[in-house]
């Protein structure tokens, strides 16, 4: 196997193992470990969608989470994460994973923090090929509306449906809108905490792209699966962690 094969792996290895360790010693995920699980539906409104996970009005799980899990007083970098279960067969999910960034056409490249989940719009920052085209996922209130929206707020109430309107941003070109996406039902903890999210559940025409974002699987695994005991085993086995 070229060495330039096995780079991306064994960096994904040493990242997963790492991600694996902080989270046994944190006691939950490194990467965001508090958050909220909803149950929604995913509205396509584009034909670019089609033959990807996305493509079709399917029903979806998401979390909305703090990323680094500092105290709710406090700002925090801020996580909408969903996924189409089986959406290329039995246990082959499409995910999507977000996270807070800035409202200009420059602050859309920078992650940003927020208090409530309805005050910026989200990002993968990192991009996907949507049928050959390079794009950078995006999400946004549907229809501009904003309220305060704290995670301690989601736990308390029944909060009335959260909207939010999916886009892809070429480099240097605006929103194409995507989907609809309308997260409606609240998510027991147990069950919510069961999902592990994984930025490489993806296929169809949309993939991806980057070397970067080939790392990133191996990190959300290993965030995942250290707060598991057994977690240091599986890491070690074929250098990585099992994903969900």
């Amino acid at each position: 196997m070229p060495r330039t094969t096995r780079l991306p792996e064994r960096a994904g290895s040493t990242i997963a193992l790492a991600t694996g360790a902080l989270s046994r010693l944190r006691g939950k995920r490194i990467l965001h470990p508090d958050g909220v699980g909803f149950r929604g539906v995913l509205t396509p409104l584009d034909r670019a969608l089609g033959g990807t996970g996305l493509g079709t009005e399917s029903p979806v799980t998401a979390r909305l989470s703090r990323a680094i899990g500092l105290p709710e007083a406090l700002p925090d970098l801020l996580g909408l994460a969903f996924r189409v279960p089986d959406a290329f067969g039995p246990g082959q999910h499409q995910d999507v994973l977000m996270t807070s960034c800035g409202s200009t056409p420059f602050g859309h490249r920078l992650f940003l923090p927020a208090r409530g989940f309805l005050d910026r719009p989200y990002t993968t920052l990192l991009p996907y090929e949507l049928h050959g085209r390079r794009v950078v996922l995006e999400a946004d209130t549907a229809g501009g509306k904003r309220r305060a929206t704290r995670l301690r707020d989601l736990r308390r109430t029944a909060a009335a449906p959260l909207e939010y309107e999916l886009s892809a941003r070429a480099v240097g070109g605006a929103a194409q809108p995507l989907a609809h996406l309308s997260l409606q039902t609240r998510l027991a903890d147990e069950e919510a905490e069961r999902i592990g999210f994984d930025p490489t559940n993806t296929g169809g025409g949309l993939e991806l792209a980057g070397l970067v974002n080939r790392l990133r699987g191996p990190s959300y695994r290993g965030s995942q699966a250290g707060r598991r005991r057994d977690a240091v085993h599986h890491l070690i086995q074929a250098g990585r962690c099992p994903g969900s």
